[in-house]
This record gives C-alpha cells, sequence and structure tokens, in this order.
C-alpha cells in the first residue's frame, strides 16, 4: 500500500497526508466489517418511511430536508412504475431502402453461389 500511495501522492495536488494511517486502512481492506448473510433478513420493497428517513438523514446526519422528501416521492413513484422488459426499449424499423439494400445482397450471395456451383460442374465434366 505505501508504494501505490507514494506513487499515486505525485498525482496528487495535495499529496498523501504525513499522518496517513497506513495500518488501519490496510486492515479496513484486508478485514472489512461484514454482516454474515444469515443474519441479513429477507429484503422486501415495502412503503418508504419517510419521517424515519427524515430523522435519520436531516436529523442525524444533517442532509437537506427538502431534498430527502423530494427523493422519498421519487421513490413513491418508482414504485408505481412496474418494471418492463428490456425488449420493450427497443424496436425494428424497416425502411423500404433497407429492405430493398438487404434483398440485392441475398440475391447476390446466392447468384454467387450457383456461379460456383456451376463452375464446380463444368470441371466435373
Amino acid at each position: 500500500m505505501e508504494g501505490v500511495l507514494a506513487n499515486l501522492g505525485e498525482k496528487l495536488r495535495a499529496g498523501v497526508p504525513d499522518n496517513f494511517q497506513y495500518v488501519e486502512s490496510r486492515n479496513e481492506f484486508s478485514n472489512p466489517e461484514v454482516t454474515p448473510a444469515a443474519d441479513i433478513p429477507e429484503f422486501s420493497w415495502r412503503e418508504p418511511d419517510e419521517e424515519g428517513l427524515v430523522q435519520f438523514l436531516c436529523r442525524e446526519k444533517e442532509f437537506d430536508e427538502k431534498r430527502v422528501r423530494n427523493a422519498v416521492q421519487k421513490i413513491r413513484a418508482a414504485r408505481k412504475n412496474s418494471q418492463g422488459r428490456i425488449d420493450g426499449f427497443f424496436s425494428v424499423i424497416k425502411r423500404p431502402a433497407e429492405e430493398n439494400v438487404a434483398a440485392a445482397g441475398k440475391k447476390a450471395k446466392v447468384s454467387a453461389a450457383t456461379d460456383k456451383a456451376k463452375k464446380s460442374l463444368m470441371k466435373k465434366k
């Protein structure tokens, strides 16, 4: 880690702070605090607890209350819309010119294959 930070420090305007805690930082990456999967309750989408979110985010973490309430409204709106299939985002549109080009390409391939077959037969005779 020290080698990475030494190289990175040259590219940062402020550099790596002299009091950077290398050992503690390495430990956070090597031994992250992880909750066992068995201890995590089953996840399900429910109506957001707006007042609980405002209490936690605004009162405890000093988020802007208006922005939090707007985000909750967006979540509510998103819950009303069901997720569509990916093919619902795409449609095939064939234009007359494209159809003609595609047909001409197929005819050219068939014609070339036919000519090749004729030449092969001629050689055999």
